[in-house]
């Protein structure tokens, strides 16, 4: 496995995202669009949310760089380190394609 994204606690109006990542030159913008779109358009979540350990200083700068923000951090939540909890909403995605090429909501949703 190079990548994956795994969904979690979905609550209609949120749901939990992970992405395991082993090497990032395999992870194509294709790939970050369906890991958002399937949220997004299909689910019709208002927010996705993602957990950092403070130490695990790459994940946090990865998801970051996709556009997560940190809305809140919990400290000494491990042995090591602090809880981040970030999140993003549809507006703040800038990896649907829906907002670039013309697909619309619907025709996403409907593939």
């Amino acid at each position: 496995m190079k990548w994956a994204a795994i969904y979690d606690n979905y609550e209609k109006a949120s749901i939990q995202v992970h992405l395991a990542i082993s090497d990032p030159k395999v992870v194509t913008r294709q790939a970050i669009s369906e890991v958002f779109e399937y949220p997004f358009y299909q689910l019709r979540v208002k927010k996705l949310i993602g957990i950092v350990n403070s130490q695990n200083a790459s994940a946090l700068a990865f998801d970051l760089r996709l556009g997560f923000e940190v809305e809140a951090v919990i400290k000494d939540a491990y042995d090591m380190g602090d809880m981040y909890i970030l999140s993003m909403t549809q507006e703040q995605c800038r990896w649907l394609r829906g907002k670039t090429n013309g697909f619309s909501i619907e025709s996403s949703a409907a593939a």
